[in-house]
């Protein structure tokens, strides 16, 4: 049977020497993170070390957040000099995207970064997204205003969709066609959503509305599958066979709901040292 893997990130704060607060230390090695791969089936999970080898950092810690795998080998995170790729080895290091020196810059600060193999999205200081290409050049901006605002980036698997939950006044699901340039609401969904995630071939849409965890058929734009479990849903992720999503929960468990068999199951993630508990819409990865 192929193993179901959890892939799961645990950035590590590393302490450094003292350093005046205004300091900026230039680095070139053995600032590291750790990933960890959970065998679904109970098995102890394995890790290895990735090198994040950042450009500079201040004060005392390094602040690496919102890592992103793609299945070509590259990882991107922020920190407080921007957006960084490198590859798991730790030895590609590129800083694709430097913070500006102002709040006016489209490039000051980086929330919810997440990415595909061609472009990369963030929320800037002011809640607009971004999209960028992996030269940093900026591709579109989604202006937050009274009747736009959007958080909980999820690109499709062929990377030429984004998925936003809406915020405030603009709550429901929006989808936004990176070619076109054109951004729509999903008609019928009206609440406060989290984490809308793409099926692996963009054929559904799962998210969290109410507690529930909720399966979107994008063509017919019903809803097929209803889960309402006891936990808090946290973030999800299709298997890539589309017949299952893993759900991260607050405390010690995570869940898997079987959109064939109409249920769930229960896994212990005590098991994994050192996991912190994902809040909503960190990043999972379920691999074969």
């Amino acid at each position: 049977m192929k193993k179901l893997f959890l892939l799961s990130i645990l950035l590590l704060s590393l302490l450094i020497n003292s350093c005046k607060d205004d300091e900026v230390n230039n680095i070139d090695n053995n600032l590291t993170g750790t990933v960890y791969f959970s065998n679904l089936d109970g098995g102890v999970p394995s890790g290895f070390t990735l090198n994040l080898n950042p450009y500079s950092i201040r004060k005392s810690f390094v602040n690496a957040d919102y890592l992103c795998v793609l299945r070509n080998g590259k990882v991107l995170y922020t920190t407080f000099d921007g957006i960084v790729t490198n590859n798991l080895t730790g030895t590609n290091y590129k800083l694709v995207l430097p913070k500006g020196n102002t709040i006016d810059s489209y490039n000051y600060s980086f929330e919810e970064m997440t990415a595909s193999e061609d472009y990369i999205v963030y929320r800037d200081f002011r809640r607009n997204m971004r999209v960028v290409n992996h030269n940093g050049e900026l591709i579109t901006t989604l202006i937050n205003s009274n009747e736009l605002d959007l958080q909980h980036p999820s690109f499709s698997a062929d990377g030429n969709f984004i998925l936003f939950a809406g915020y405030n006044k603009s709550k429901g699901i929006y989808i936004l066609d990176i070619e076109k340039n054109q951004y729509a609401k999903i008609e019928g969904i009206e609440n406060s959503i989290g984490s809308p995630v793409y099926s692996n071939d963009n054929k559904l849409i799962a998210y969290i509305e109410n507690g529930d965890v909720r399966v979107l058929d994008v063509q017919t734009n019903s809803i097929i599958k209803n889960f309402d479990p006891t936990f808090i849903a946290q973030a999800l992720v299709f298997s890539p066979d589309n017949t299952k999503i893993l759900v991260a929960a607050q405390g010690t468990y995570y869940y898997v709901c079987d959109l064939v068999k109409n249920e769930i199951k229960e896994y212990n993630r005590t098991n994994l040292p050192g996991l912190e508990t994902p809040s909503i819409n960190k990043k999972m990865y379920w691999w074969n």
